[in-house]
């Protein structure tokens, strides 16, 4: 869908900053959050994009998932936003604010990418070559 609009895509990290104890020093906590998460997303960038033409981007953010969203809405020009299915029980720990409140109050629409994308974008890649 990207491909067909022209659309850049971002992948926005979100993570909570929670030190385990006093001794641990906050700099190389974020730092080793973050490595292990571009890790993740190089990973998945050699499954899926690696063919694709699309525009993409990777960004590691602090702080709680709907906050950051709602945030990089204000900042970036969105057109869609997807959400996977196993993120929307995060949005109770911000204000609680449960999803559909964030449904309801969103000025962007919202796509709910289903557990096991990953079989769907093997079956939307087949499709488009046809």
């Amino acid at each position: 869908m990207a491909d067909m609009y022209k659309a850049q895509v971002t992948f926005l990290y979100c993570y909570r900053l929670i030190p385990v104890n006093e001794e641990v020093e906050m700099l190389p906590l974020r730092k080793d959050i973050e490595a292990t998460a571009t890790n993740q997303f190089h990973e998945m960038e050699r499954k899926f994009m690696k063919s694709t033409t699309v525009p993409y981007r990777f960004i590691a953010e602090v702080g709680f998932f709907a906050s950051r969203i709602e945030q990089f809405i204000r900042k970036t020009p969105v057109e869609l936003l997807v959400i996977g299915n196993s993120m929307v029980d995060n949005f109770n720990e911000y204000k609680d604010q449960s999803f559909e409140q964030f449904l309801s109050t969103s000025k962007v629409p919202i796509v709910i990418a289903p557990k096991g994308i990953d079989d769907f974008i093997t079956i939307e890649s087949n499709w488009n070559k046809s």
